[in-house]
């Protein structure tokens, strides 16, 4: 038994009117009628308190196919997090329900969204790479304003590159090359 994939152009079009369902890349390349089609996986809807509010949202689309899956994610609305600069003032033991200490309030909600995996067709032009790091980028004059979709999903893409290329690596003070192969360290007595 092979798994299928539904073929859409977005995850709301897998989930909601599918033009088919394939296999393999090929299949679905048939089914689109053109172009290099692609796996993706995105989210559908926005994220629910719990899992039977997302079932409930959503009904009968969602009936538990290998495609479908409903993943737990951090809601950061609810959540009352502290600046780093402050301080925690003391407290005294509370010793109530057999624990020393209060329970520690969540500072994290967890809420449930819609994983949808299907086949698409391939951009036509792929995202320019930046030349600059993500860190330069971010800390730039234009930092301010808020930087475009394109180019952070080209920033996400990038591999992650030194400051500086990496030097040479030092030659110890037990170590020697021969003259006749510099590139070979041997232990020097």
């Amino acid at each position: 038994m092979s798994l299928i994939f539904p073929v859409a152009a977005s995850g709301l079009a897998a989930l909601t009117a599918p033009l088919g369902f394939a296999a393999r890349a090929r299949d679905a390349s048939k089914l689109l009628g053109a172009g290099e089609v692609e796996f993706a996986t995105d989210w559908v809807g926005e994220a629910f308190a719990s899992e039977e509010a997302l079932k409930a949202f959503f009904g009968a689309r969602v009936d538990g196919s290998p495609w479908q899956k409903i993943e737990p994610v951090a809601l950061i609305d609810g959540a009352q997090p502290r600046r780093p600069s402050q301080a925690l003032a003391p407290k005294p033991p509370v010793f109530q329900g057999g624990r020393r200490w209060p329970e520690p309030h969540p500072t994290v909600q967890i809420g449930y969204r819609l994983s949808v995996r299907y086949w698409r067709l391939a951009a036509a032009a792929p995202i320019p790479s930046p030349t600059q790091q993500a860190r330069k980028l971010r800390s730039a004059k234009r930092a301010a304003e808020a930087l475009d979709t394109d180019l952070l999903h080209a920033l996400v893409e990038q591999p992650l590159r030194g400051l500086r290329p990496q030097r040479a690596l030092d030659i110890g003070l037990f170590e020697t090359s021969p003259p006749e192969a510099p590139h070979i360290l041997m232990p020097d007595e």
